[in-house]
């Protein structure tokens, strides 16, 4: 629950993040209806049963969609569509990736050296969390190094094409040598891995 709450607080600052971003947090009474879908698909994966919890996430989707309609038709004289539509795209954006890193966590396997169900899932979140880390990092220091065609001049000027590839292939070899050290060095995953899968 410690992990669950963690990341409900990482998952509401990030949507207040992305509403600021919108330029639609001065409309405070978005707030609630974005919030409360962060927080119902944070705890979709408490449902045991799976088809069940998608279900749970795809009603509170539809009912986010109407909430925002309706604030849409209210406040249209201070609120534009198009921040409405960046509002709710940039909540989904922020609130999924939080729950499919819940449900990682959470992965029920055993490993051959006896570690627990938690641990493999602990070490999983870390694992997504760290490649995800070395893509940025390697991004940033082949860019540097080596970029010279910008990617995306108005939305971040220092990005580069170069970079951005150059960030995918060091993440990958890390993906790879990580599964790899796991699986093999030290008998995490009983069933090996599909290292083609990873990349």
């Amino acid at each position: 629950w410690m992990f669950t709450v963690t990341l409900l607080a990482l998952c509401f600052i990030g949507i207040h993040e992305s509403l600021k971003t919108a330029g639609a947090d001065s409309v405070k009474i978005i707030y609630a209806p974005c919030f409360a879908y962060g927080a119902v698909v944070l705890l979709a994966p408490y449902i045991t049963d799976k088809v069940k919890m998608y279900g749970a996430v795809m009603a509170a989707s539809m009912v986010f969609l109407f909430v925002m309609f309706g604030i849409l038709l209210k406040k249209h004289s201070v609120l534009r569509i198009e921040k409405i539509c960046t509002s709710m795209i940039l909540t989904m954006f922020v609130a999924i990736p939080f729950m499919v890193l819940e449900l990682i966590f959470g992965v029920s396997l055993k490993s051959d050296c006896g570690a627990s169900a938690h641990a493999v899932g602990l070490a999983l979140t870390v694992y997504c969390l760290v490649v995800a880390w070395m893509a940025d990092i390697g991004a940033y220091f082949i860019g540097r190094a080596f970029g010279k065609h910008k990617l995306a001049p108005v939305l971040s000027p220092k990005k580069t094409i170069e970079g951005s590839v150059g960030g995918f292939v060091i993440s990958m070899i890390f993906s790879v040598g990580g599964a790899y050290l796991y699986s093999v060095v030290f008998h995490g995953i009983p069933n090996g891995v599909n290292f083609f899968n990873l990349m």
